[in-house]
């Protein structure tokens, strides 16, 4: 059960800190390098990680709340690529959503949940390739990005809200 929270933490930690750079190097508002080289092993340094300004490209509050069941604040930007939606009357009642693009940030995210537990693949005739990681966050690769969300906006456990979480999935990704 401690596990849970700590999936969610550390993907936070992680997407923070590969975001932090004092690296003096001139990064375009595109998140890309500018050819900027590591002062301590000399290797170039690639784009930024997976950047959101803020949380537009996101499902907008009214397609999860429909979903969901609850209405929804506006996506706050909580990490790099990640987004959290909490309940208009109940702020404990949270669904949060991330979009990893750099692939640093998906080796990261693979890595961090090989180990904090085991992950389920999920058989939903609706989102082929849908894996329930060990906090019950369902996610799923697409696009060339990792796309995550997590629902907990009842009082059910967050294992009960996982078809929530593959709907969302499903809508966020449909063509």
């Amino acid at each position: 059960m401690r596990r849970r929270p700590l999936l969610a933490v550390l993907v936070a930690t992680l997407a923070l800190a590969t975001a932090c750079s004092d690296d003096g190097s001139n990064s375009g508002a595109d998140g890309s390098s500018s050819g900027a080289t590591d002062p301590i092993t000399g290797e170039p340094l690639g784009p930024s990680t997976t950047a959101l300004a803020n949380c537009a490209p996101m499902p907008a509050p009214e397609e999860l709340a429909a979903i969901v069941g609850i209405p929804l604040d506006v996506g706050n930007l909580i990490t790099l690529g990640t987004c959290e939606y909490r309940g208009l009357n109940d702020q404990s009642r949270v669904i949060t959503l991330a979009r990893l693009t750099d692939p640093g940030d998906q080796a990261a995210f693979n890595e961090l949940v090989a180990s904090t537990g085991t992950t389920t693949p999920l058989a939903d005739a609706t989102l082929a390739g849908a894996i329930l990681g060990p906090d019950d966050t369902v996610f799923v690769v697409a696009s060339d990005a990792i796309y995550t969300v997590r629902a907990n906006v009842n009082d059910s456990p967050t294992a009960e809200q996982v078809p929530l979480s593959l709907a969302v999935l499903a809508m966020w990704l449909q063509p």
